[in-house]
């Protein structure tokens, strides 16, 4: 199967989902589909995918400790989607949890849970994710189809014609 269809495919496979549940119309779907440049979406995935922690700690100031943990997926992502479904903020200190989308390398996408803190006093910050699956977990969380879309535009905007960058064959 041709690159950019079976990512065109395996876009179209989760917002279908996605539609399913929620009942977002077909017509939608197909309507933001047309608008995506997948072949733009490929190039930037080649260029800006990097790897994916299941804990990181890191901070500005270079007396801090700078960790990472495992990756969690056995290839680079770039972030689809994050979208904070709790946020606390107390004595400088945010709290918040996410549910992200990321398209990797394989193609495929992938679902984690994040815990974010950041101490905005000393700048430091702590991710802890958890890989979900392939599926939206919809029994634990609400999915926000105009964050995904505008999400999926920002990391596809259209064909750049940036010179000097390469170009990756699909």
């Amino acid at each position: 199967m041709n690159t950019i269809k079976k990512l065109a495919d395996n876009i179209k496979n989760f917002l279908t989902e996605i539609a399913t549940y929620y009942g977002i119309p077909k017509a939608e779907i197909v309507s933001t589909l047309r608008e995506v440049n997948f072949y733009t979406l490929y190039q930037t995935l080649c260029r800006e995918s990097s790897s994916v922690y299941a804990f990181r700690a890191y901070g500005e100031n270079d007396q801090l400790l700078r960790y990472w943990g495992e990756k969690i997926f056995p290839c680079n992502a770039i972030s689809l989607y994050r979208l904070p479904d709790f946020i606390a903020e107390d004595d400088g200190i945010a709290t918040v949890h996410f549910m992200e989308v990321w398209l990797r390398e394989d193609l495929t996408l992938a679902i984690t849970s994040c815990f974010h803190v950041d101490n905005k006093e000393t700048g430091y910050r702590t991710s802890y994710r958890v890989h979900k699956g392939a599926q939206w977990p919809f029994e634990e969380d609400t999915f926000d189809f105009e964050v995904f879309v505008e999400g999926l535009f920002e990391v596809a905007p259209g064909v750049s014609e940036d010179a000097g960058m390469p170009l990756f064959e699909p």
